[in-house]
């Protein structure tokens, strides 16, 4: 990699490339052969951690590669502005870590779920998704809103600064 833009198009070939090869048959398996869901609670929480996370990769590193120009074109004289592949991978670190960390909370909401039959789980129903028929619904709405105000919060104070 000798430029910047090199690393942030590297990483977003990586992301694009982790997407088909390991949510696609994730996804895939799972439209064709839903009930049951056999692989348990810890997979169900893995699949959504690794699906959300490089979503979340993707889109952080088309954002970084857009501020990375944005100071180039406009700030081409500023030495803070100046990006090295040195800067453009601790970067793209960054915005694994990040990705990471901001998918985890999703395991909290999504669980193996089973349809009841009587006083009894039917475990040929299980499928694995965010529950929003029970009472867990309102936090994950709360969590859903507070996530989407707290963007909006950073943005208009980052916006008030210029």
């Amino acid at each position: 990699m000798r430029t910047a833009t090199n690393v942030y198009l590297f990483n977003l070939a990586i992301a694009d490339i982790a997407t088909m090869l390991i949510m696609m048959p994730g996804e895939l398996y799972q439209m064709w052969h839903q009930y049951p869901w056999p692989f348990g609670e810890l997979i169900c929480d893995a699949k959504i951690i690794i699906t959300e996370s490089v979503n979340y990769a993707s889109i952080l590193t088309i954002m970084a590669f857009t501020v990375e120009r944005y100071l180039a074109i406009c700030h081409p004289l500023c030495s803070s502005a100046r990006s090295t592949t040195g800067k453009a991978k601790r970067i793209v670190g960054a915005v694994w870590t990040g990705a990471f960390i901001s998918a985890t909370p999703w395991a909290y909401f999504t669980k193996v779920n089973y349809v009841q039959y009587k006083t009894h789980d039917l475990m040929e129903s299980a499928w694995c998704s965010i529950p929003f028929h029970e009472k867990e619904s309102k936090e994950i709405i709360k969590f859903l809103f507070s996530k989407l105000f707290l963007n909006f919060a950073f943005i208009s104070a980052k916006q008030k600064q210029n």
